[in-house]
């Protein structure tokens, strides 16, 4: 490798995490959006920090991305909107927890921010592309931070593995620029 271009690329990673992007840093996306833009915005920062060995970043990326999945004492400053969707409106989370139902509805594992984007809360829900595209940068996440030596594949009772089950027991499979996740979540 060239170090001269090691050296400015690892300056470019190193800035394009505080740098505005459509009025926000991929840092604040990722702390404040729970759907699919801060779940991307996750995966891009969890990248990052894995390449620069920023150990502390990469920390920071794991305790966000569990609060997520439903920790929220690990983190919990996003911001939501329709409430509808999730099964404690009180606290919500990024995933449903295990053994969530809403109306006698089993919504255990969905993405209640990707969810309403079909609407507020209604059986059967109303067709949205948006819980399989979160979903990319949530696996995504999980697998950068699990090579990285953080259990996230189990973290929040294996929340990635319950919101693929949800999908598809809604009758939503993946389809298109999404069907490469069931082989990951495999």
């Amino acid at each position: 490798a060239d170090p001269g271009l090691d050296r400015d690329f690892r300056s470019w990673l190193n800035s394009v995490r505080t740098k505005s992007l459509d009025g926000r840093t991929l840092i604040e996306t990722h702390e404040d959006r729970p759907n699919n833009w801060g779940t991307h915005a996750g995966a891009a920062r969890a990248a990052i920090a894995v390449y620069l060995g920023d150990t502390a970043d990469l920390t920071r990326t794991a305790a966000v991305f569990h609060g997520w999945l439903g920790d929220r004492s690990a983190y919990s400053g996003f911001s939501y909107g329709d409430l509808s969707w999730q099964c404690n409106s009180s606290k919500p989370v990024g995933i449903n927890p295990s053994g969530c139902s809403k109306d006698g509805h089993n919504i255990d594992g969905a993405l209640p921010e990707e969810m309403r984007r079909g609407g507020s809360f209604q059986w059967p829900p109303k067709s949205t592309g948006y819980a399989w595209e979160g979903m990319q940068g949530a696996i995504v996440q999980a697998e950068i931070l699990h090579r990285a030596g953080f259990d996230t594949w189990n973290w929040e009772n294996q929340a990635l593995r319950r919101a693929a089950d949800f999908l598809y027991r809604i009758g939503w499979e993946a389809s298109g620029d999404d069907r490469w996740q069931p082989w990951l979540l495999n």
